[in-house]
């Protein structure tokens, strides 16, 4: 299973409105359907987060791998983190329960935006594609009661780009930069801008 969550959303829809979180919603519900086709599930969507279901982890990695990338090429969203799984779970009435759903959405929640973590199961089976897994160490989660061994994946290649401290928007093209403590700080818009300028301090940390 795979969690896919937007990192920043509660900061990008408080910047710019409820509009914004049902149009960001909208696309990420969008792109992900896309990509399922002959591949996957849609359980279920939560907000800002999708979670989707799989039959082997190959199915997974190559939906994550087109999902992550129609996202680099939707700048107007904030970066995503993603949290795999695989095993046996319960399932009723289209829904997935059990620890390992548990364990998915965990390591999700604790990606960085645009990380990819993942458990043992997956991380073989991407090392199986080529994908070269990168040790992160037995992970404590919240309310999991045994570390977990976690791995983050190379599936999201983009080059880094400035995001905005505000709205936590990727910012590809540049209109407002403002210098604060010796350091540049790049916006989406004047409006992100000047909440910046209001309380600089409260965003550059």
């Amino acid at each position: 299973m795979v969690f896919i969550d937007l990192a920043g959303y509660s900061a990008l829809v408080d910047a710019h409105g409820d509009q914004t979180a049902v149009d960001v919603a909208d696309s990420l519900l969008r792109i992900t359907t896309e990509q399922l086709i002959g591949r996957g599930d849609l359980i279920k969507t939560i907000g800002d987060a999708v979670m989707l279901g799989f039959t082997t982890p190959m199915e997974a990695l190559h939906t994550v791998a087109g999902i992550l990338a129609e996202l680099d090429r939707t700048p107007q969203l904030p970066w995503p983190s993603t949290g795999m799984h695989h095993g046996p779970v319960m399932e009723r009435s289209g829904d997935l329960f059990g620890r390992r759903v548990n364990i998915a959405a965990r390591l999700a929640g604790i990606a960085g935006p645009g990380e990819v973590l993942c458990t043992q199961p997956v991380a073989v089976a991407a090392a199986a594609a080529g994908i070269e897994p990168t040790e992160r160490g037995a992970l404590r989660l919240r309310n999991i009661s045994d570390p977990i061994p976690a791995f983050a994946l190379p599936l999201l290649t983009a080059a880094p780009v400035p995001v905005d401290p505000v709205c936590r928007m990727r910012v590809t093209e540049t209109a407002y930069v403002l210098v604060h403590n010796d350091r540049q700080w790049r916006f989406c818009s004047a409006a992100c801008a000047d909440r910046f300028l209001a309380r600089p301090d409260d965003f550059a940390n």
